[in-house]
């Protein structure tokens, strides 16, 4: 639970909802109860088993095709976006959350992998190239 708060605190205000309709808004200012309910949701997820509400959006999300630019009117123009729920981003979070201190924590990435990684960037692993040379 308190992995699920912290988690839903810092989701950001003011973005569109997810395929059910859900703004982030609706889980940080929600009761404790109904917390409880999506934790129960999302741990029968994780569990393989079905939630008990809104099955259907644990499954998939819709996706739609998005112009990259505002005259685009060529298919090639376009670029394909899912939406999924937001009970699902939530749980997704969580779970990348988790998997990346997992992987900092046993040492699997390699040493000079930088990318998506806390404190390192590209522009460090360029200063180390640069200094060998």
């Amino acid at each position: 639970m308190d992995t699920l708060i912290e988690c839903v605190s810092r989701l950001p205000l003011g973005k569109s909802p997810g395929t059910d309709g859900v703004p982030y808004e609706y889980y940080i200012y929600a009761p404790r109860a109904l917390l409880e309910f999506l934790l129960a949701a999302i741990n029968a997820f994780l569990l393989g088993k079905q939630p008990s509400v809104g099955q259907g959006d644990w499954t998939g999300g819709l996706v739609t095709l998005v112009d990259k630019v505002a005259a685009a009117v060529a298919m090639k123009n376009r670029r394909p976006l899912a939406n999924l729920c937001t009970k699902y981003k939530i749980a997704t979070t969580i779970i990348s959350k988790r998997f990346k201190r997992t992987l900092e924590d046993y040492a699997i990435l390699d040493e000079a992998q930088e990318g998506c990684r806390r404190h390192r960037s590209t522009k460090r692993q360029l200063s180390k190239l640069q200094c060998i040379l």
